[in-house]
């Protein structure tokens, strides 16, 4: 606004400081502001500016934003534009957005995106558009950075209500992973992980998640692949049953009516999946990946 209307600090202040005192108090400020045409709330400006907090300004208070280099997106609006041209290029060349998610965007699994990593990746995949408003519509609240509920709720839902399920099943996903590979091969292909999800009472969509958490299109999962949904923050509404039956309509969280009861039945299910996982590797089904593929 300084530089669009006045072109430098002192001359915005010369034009706020009308009795031309050299001083500005609240009031003042507040009143030339509004005639000025400033809308942006003025007492918290004030407040921001008044850094020794003397009560009034003086030039040499607003005389650093000649020099401030802010980060683009902190002057930039939301470009709801913007932001969808970047998904569909990311879909064409990722396929998925979870893909594009876990492989660019957020490749350390900490389901965070800062600034930084957002512009890296823009530059990866040539996007010369307006990045700091596709940033603006992705970070709404403005927290400084992205997470997949706001880059893909959909695909956050489905790994949310499996790590949900993990926990509480088997007390985390690394420990539910070495459950569901029965013959310890060290990966899950998708009719594995389809019948281990069913024996053992997930009621989502095993297929989609597999497909979301496939983010290499192998045809099989490792621990990678789904460990790192241990590290990340939930909320306490996002932990609890309730509020998974509350997102899912029916529960994804098998609820026996006690504890002995679910560690029989979870036992149970554990000497079905790994006879199953017996009768395959005995047929020539097992061995890993590369014999599966082979066979």
């Amino acid at each position: 606004w300084i530089d669009e209307c006045f072109g430098s600090s002192l001359a915005a202040f010369n034009a706020i400081d009308e009795d031309g005192s050299k001083t500005v108090k609240p009031d003042e400020f507040e009143k030339a502001l509004s005639s000025l045409g400033f809308k942006i709330p003025k007492k918290d400006l004030f407040n921001g500016l008044d850094k020794d907090g003397k009560r009034f300004l003086i030039p040499e208070d607003i005389a650093f934003l000649d020099r401030w280099k802010p980060l683009p997106f902190l002057v930039a609006n939301p470009n709801p534009e913007a932001a969808e041209r970047v998904k569909e290029i990311l879909l064409e060349q990722y396929k998925y957005l979870l893909s594009a998610w876990r492989q660019l965007l957020d490749n350390d699994g900490s389901n965070r995106c800062n600034w930084d990593e957002f512009s890296e990746a823009m530059a990866t995949i040539q996007f010369d558009g307006d990045i700091a408003g596709a940033w603006r519509v992705l970070d709404a609240d403005q927290a400084g950075y992205i997470t997949l509920a706001a880059f893909d709720p959909a695909a956050n839902e489905i790994l949310q209500s499996f790590r949900r399920w993990a926990d509480e099943e088997f007390g985390g996903v690394k420990p539910a992973f070495h459950v569901l590979d029965a013959d310890g091969s060290g990966d899950i292909t998708r009719a594995e992980f389809r019948q281990a999800c069913r024996i053992f009472g997930f009621r989502g969509n095993p297929g989609r998640l597999f497909t979301s958490l496939d983010v290499n299109c192998s045809g099989a999962l490792e621990i990678p692949q789904l460990s790192f949904l241990d590290a990340w923050e939930m909320s306490e509404d996002q932990l609890s049953p309730s509020a998974a039956e509350a997102s899912f309509g029916a529960s994804s969280i098998s609820k026996p009516e006690s504890i002995s009861a679910r560690r029989d039945s979870r036992s149970e299910a554990m000497m079905m999946h790994g006879s199953m996982s017996h009768r395959i590797s005995s047929s020539g089904g097992g061995g890993g990946l590369s014999a599966r593929r082979a066979s």
